[in-house]
């Protein structure tokens, strides 16, 4: 049987079955692991440790700085950062600043716990949904679980354990593709707004959106606005 038979013959499962979430719990569970260990084995040559702010700050480097600051003050209403006094946070949308400093006011962690916890509750969000979106585009199940793999131990896999937008991203956008494959417009256009307020990247996101429409029904109902065009258009469907 040749590879376009096959995946015509594949018929995937849409649910999650407990299998499917034993794979994605040990994925998860695994990379965090390993990750947080060499991260550990890092900070411990380099005597990070015993730093003022608390071991957690070893974790939080660059962008992270910035999102802490966000939670902790909000945002800058005039520029005072770096050495030279020019910076400000307004480059930062607010999104995962605000899940993080929410979290931190129910629960009472500090900003930086908060901005690892999100952003690590927000990668394990996103391999069940790589999970699915794998096997909607019907590539095949043993394609599909290696798809949760490679997500969890990729070589920008370091970005989803510290506190940065990337897993919130990364799980936003897949929920996005997934909607967008089953045509479900409406979760489309709100987890674009999503995405926006992530990173300002995610404005980007509506050029994916109307290639997939476009395969879907094709540029001629796009292109005269027939009823299924306005479902994508508008985000109805």
């Amino acid at each position: 049987m040749s590879d376009i038979e096959q995946r015509t013959a594949y018929r995937p499962s849409l649910h999650l079955s407990l299998r499917d979430w034993g794979l994605v719990i040990s994925a998860f569970v695994i990379s965090r692991a390993a990750l947080f260990g060499l991260a550990a084995v890092a900070v411990h040559l380099y005597d990070l440790y015993h730093q003022p702010t608390g071991p957690l700050m070893a974790y939080c480097r660059f962008d992270c700085i910035w999102y802490k600051h966000i939670v902790e003050l909000g945002y800058d209403q005039i520029p005072h950062w770096l050495g030279s006094g020019d910076a400000a946070s307004w480059a930062f949308m607010p999104l995962f600043p605000m899940l993080s400093g929410g979290l931190a006011s129910v629960t009472g962690l500090d900003a930086i716990s908060s901005l690892i916890l999100v952003a690590n509750l927000a990668f394990f969000i996103s391999l069940p949904l790589m999970l699915l979106c794998l096997r909607q585009l019907r590539l095949g199940e043993d394609t599909a679980r290696f798809g949760v793999w490679l997500l969890a131990f990729s070589p920008f896999s370091a970005y989803f354990v510290s506190g940065y937008t990337e897993p919130l991203f990364m799980a936003l956008m897949l929920a996005m593709f997934l909607c967008a494959y089953r045509r479900q417009w409406l979760w489309v256009g709100l987890l674009g707004v999503l995405l926006s307020g992530t990173r300002n990247l995610g404005v980007m996101m509506v050029f994916p959106v109307l290639i997939l429409a476009w395969q879907a029904y094709g540029w001629r109902e796009l292109v005269r606005f027939s009823e299924r065009s306005l479902t994508v258009i508008l985000g109805f469907g």
